[in-house]
């Protein structure tokens, strides 16, 4: 996992990262473990953020994209959402859908190949969602407090604190919602987290790692 810390100022570390608010903004899976046990992961310097293209507002953090496929020619991954249509002042309706979103040579800041929508169905939902029939996109997401056990050892980022009734996020027309690859910004608030499962599936998690080495 890859946690973004929203309550540390720019170019001002707080001592203590215990009291932080977290946001995930990236989630991979199976890195490689060389012969000396030192875990690999990539993490580009750029990231994908949204981007209003009318007014030019960009979001704050890069968006919570969870790894589905990353090879050395195309990466893919998938990014929550939800969608609002208006029929009229008073009603409109809502659905959340699972953006598919590729990154490769012909689109470096990804290019959305699909829109599934999420449904309480254990069948599939195979219809396909498009953004043209949609009048706005939320980008949210849920901000959690660093937790850990009686031990002291830290939680799974699934098991920490979740700050109740708040959720930090952006609402833009989809007729303007673009993606677009930046590098990331105060990167010193990014951190990493591995969480490794043992052969019973019990799942233990690192220290929170600064991304930005020195920090």
């Amino acid at each position: 996992f890859i946690l973004y810390n929203t309550t540390q100022e720019e170019g001002k570390l707080h001592s203590d990262i215990e009291d932080g608010q977290y946001m995930v903004v990236y989630q991979g899976y199976n890195f490689p473990i060389d012969e000396s046990g030192t875990v690999h992961m990539y993490y580009a310097d750029n990231a994908i953020y949204a981007r209003n293209a009318l007014t030019e507002e960009m979001t704050e953090t890069p968006l919570f994209l969870r790894e589905e496929n990353v090879g050395s020619e195309e990466k893919r991954y998938t990014y929550t959402v939800v969608l609002n249509r208006f029929k009229h002042i008073s009603s409109w309706t809502m659905e959340k859908a699972n953006l598919q979103i590729i990154v490769n040579d012909m689109y470096p800041d990804g290019q959305i190949c699909g829109v599934v929508p999420i449904t309480d169905s254990e069948v599939p939902d195979k219809q396909l969602l498009c953004l043209d029939n949609y009048d706005y996109i939320n980008f949210v997401s849920g901000l959690y407090y660093l937790t850990r056990n009686e031990d002291g050892e830290i939680l799974p980022i699934w098991k920490w604190e979740k700050r109740q009734g708040y959720l930090a996020g952006y609402e833009w027309p989809c007729s303007y919602f673009q993606l677009v690859s930046q590098p990331i910004q105060n990167p010193e608030c990014f951190y990493c987290m591995f969480v490794f499962y043992d052969m019973q599936g019990n799942a233990t998690s690192t220290e929170l790692i600064p991304l930005v080495s020195g920090n």
